[in-house]
């Protein structure tokens, strides 16, 4: 009874789970528990608070459930088939983790993450033999040992408290760190274990028994002396087990473990990355102690006739008494011992098809109870929109003895409530009775501030300046070389939006092409730039009064001379005639269709528009501006009659189409 209860109080820390490989959690932007796989990998959302989420699985080694349970035998067929195989034990490894607390943020170019953890691990193994003595007797292995063997057993609990970081050094890199503080619960570890039952066929002895075996371990189990539990009758294990539980502090069994990991993105298609983790170990020291038994033999020569007529608890004890005799397991305390736990590396290549479509290759070492397990992935993981991610994968598990499994994950993103799970092999649970592995996991997360990137560049869309278009941190989510701030994505509409406009618009086909779009300016300026140039106007004023002064005047100079030596009236009526001119042809230069000065909303439907008459001063500054103009060339000419003269005569001097400042000077003060 009392070593039932050792073995139940050593079972009660265990539940069922296989140290499985990465699936799920690989890489996926809307799993905050992906940074934990790999430091150097960014989740999306902002912050994430998460309780009780939980890996389990299992994996039976040696059988499968229709090896024990098939309808197909009975039961001492089973284990005749059972005995007879090579494998001489069955068993189950078992592996459960289950996250107590877990929260990540997310900046800019970083993430950071605490979590604690409760790991549980087991390697349970039973030999077959043993099934045979008690389904059997000892008549089945006659010429042969019975085996039996219990090495390999190891049950393992402890408390994991990790530090997370990871930052982007570059646009392409980001890396990271971790490092966990541990502190252990139980352990246990029978590194061998194993007796062998012969029995003697000679006609002198036909009931002697040939028993030898060898035993050494190690075990720090809350406290529980092994040796008393074992030997000692008025020893309470489960009392012990109760104190030690609420003695247990950080510096109880104390463990430290380091990680590390990176993640390259080659382009917008191409992504790579690797990690290591569970680099460290655990040191025991809480009711440390070595299990041994030195190699020992024993043979029996069985029961006499009139015991077995007579046979009582006596009998029974005094059999008992005399095998702890032969066979004396020893347990002794020692300081400390050092358990390494079992490094897990993980290597990954990503095609990312769409943004929200990727296809992924991985593979990993390290994996299993025992971390002599490997397999390598692929998978296809969609997002649909923001609410649901879905991946499927195929994989290879443990290459030495293949396992074909097909996994099926999936989340749902309900605003902050999040609710995920995966499974690693479907075919396990469909095909139950033949499959000896299963895996998966369930949780619950608590996301806060969704960082929505459609493009998938690390750089939120609210901050991307080419949200639709893959870019790098360092220039606000835009292409190496974009320098236009941000890249307009409604462009096209906005022209098409324009040239509806313009057709729109009342038109006047002599100054609709030249004339400029409604602006904010002044009243002044908008009035000035709605001419189509000022100094255009006044130059082609002066241009028509200078050929026309040509035509009719070539001769003028003496012409003038001549007229000199009349009166003043004269001189002063030529003058104003020609003033009166110049501002003729500039007021028709003012006639032109303009916008109103209002918005494009309120214009009045028209087919033109004339401008209010400009004031004196206005004109005023136009025949300035016109004539501080030097060697315009003439673009437009309208005709313009001058007063009766005489056609010129003199042939000889050269034409001008442009006369100059001096000159029309000259003419004014005549």
């Amino acid at each position: 009874m009392k070593k039932l209860s050792l073995f139940l109080i050593v079972a009660a820390s265990i539940a069922g789970g296989l140290k499985g490989q990465a699936f799920y959690e690989f890489n996926n932007r809307h799993l905050s528990q992906s940074h934990l796989w790999n430091p150097g990998f960014m989740p999306q959302y902002k912050a994430t608070l998460s309780v009780g989420q939980t890996y389990i699985g299992t994996n039976l080694v040696g059988t499968t459930l229709n090896g024990l349970f098939g309808s197909s035998e009975t039961p001492l067929q089973t284990v005749t088939r059972l005995i007879g195989e090579e494998d001489k034990q069955m068993g189950m490894d078992l592996y459960q983790q289950t996250d107590i607390f877990h929260f990540g943020f997310r900046s800019k170019k970083s993430y950071f993450s605490i979590n604690s953890t409760l790991v549980n691990e087991a390697a349970i193994r039973v030999p077959k033999d043993l099934l045979g003595l008690a389904f059997l007797g000892n008549g089945a292995f006659i010429g042969n040992d019975a085996d039996i063997d219990f090495s390999g057993n190891q049950i393992r609990s402890y408390l994991k408290n990790t530090f997370s970081y990871g930052r982007f050094l570059t646009n392409e890199l980001s890396v990271g760190v971790n490092a966990s503080l541990i502190n252990g619960i139980s352990d246990l570890n029978i590194g061998q274990a194993r007796f062998g039952i012969g029995t003697d066929t000679g006609t002198a002895s036909i009931y002697s028994l040939k028993l030898n075996g060898a035993l050494n371990g190690r075990a720090s189990l809350l406290g529980v002396d092994v040796e008393d539990a074992l030997n000692d009758s008025a020893y309470d294990a489960n009392q012990t087990v109760m104190d030690q539980l609420n003695q247990i502090s950080m510096g109880t069994n104390q463990g430290y473990a380091f990680g590390f990991g990176a993640v390259y993105r080659l382009n917008e298609k191409f992504r790579f990355s690797l990690a290591v983790q569970n680099l460290g170990s655990i040191v025991w020291s809480l009711g440390a102690q070595e299990i041994k038994m030195n190699e020992s033999e024993w043979v029996w020569n069985g029961l006499d006739t009139n015991q077995i007529d007579n046979f009582n608890d006596d009998i029974a004890q005094q059999i008992q008494d005399t095998f702890l005799n032969k066979f004396d397991i020893r347990g002794s305390k020692i300081e400390s011992y050092t358990t390494q736990l079992k490094p897990r590396y993980t290597l990954g290549a990503e095609f990312l098809l769409m943004p929200r479509t990727h296809i992924q290759a991985f593979g990993g070492y390290g994996f299993g109870i025992n971390g002599d397990k490997s397999f390598i992935s692929t998978t296809l993981h969609q997002e649909l929109g923001e609410w649901i991610d879905l991946r499927v994968g195929y994989s290879l598990y443990d290459v030495a003895n293949p396992v074909h499994r097909l996994g099926l994950g999936l989340s749902l993103n309900l605003g902050p409530l999040q609710i995920f799970g995966s499974v690693n092999d479907i075919l396990g649970i469909v095909n139950y009775g033949t499959s000896n592995v299963t895996s998966g996991m369930v949780g619950v997360n608590i996301n806060i501030g969704r960082r929505k990137d459609r493009d998938y560049d690390e750089v939120p869309d609210k901050r991307d300046s080419c949200y639709k278009t893959f870019g790098v941190i360092s220039n606000d989510g835009c292409p190496y070389g974009f320098l236009g701030g941000s890249m307009s994505y409604d462009q096209e509409a906005l022209e098409t939006t324009t040239e509806e406009i313009d057709i729109a618009a009342p038109s006047d086909e002599a100054t609709e092409e030249s004339q400029p779009a409604p602006s904010k300016k002044s009243p002044k300026k908008q009035i000035d730039s709605q001419i189509p140039d000022a100094d255009e106007a006044g130059e082609t004023a002066i241009e028509v009064i200078s050929e026309e002064a040509e035509e009719t005047a070539i001769d003028f100079p003496s012409e003038v001379e001549k007229e000199a030596t009349e009166t003043e009236p004269k001189k002063a009526a030529a003058a104003a005639k020609t003033v009166e001119k110049i501002i003729d042809a500039e007021e028709e230069t003012t006639k032109v269709k303009t916008p109103s000065m209002e918005t494009p909303s309120t214009i009045a439907p028209s087919d033109t528009a004339i401008i209010s008459p400009l004031d004196s001063a206005q004109i005023s500054n136009l025949r300035d501006s016109s004539v501080s103009t030097t060697d315009s060339t003439i673009k437009e000419s309208a005709p313009f009659k001058t007063p009766n003269k005489p056609a010129p005569t003199d042939k000889s001097k050269p034409k001008s189409k442009a006369i100059k400042n001096e000159d029309l000077e000259e003419l004014m003060k005549r």
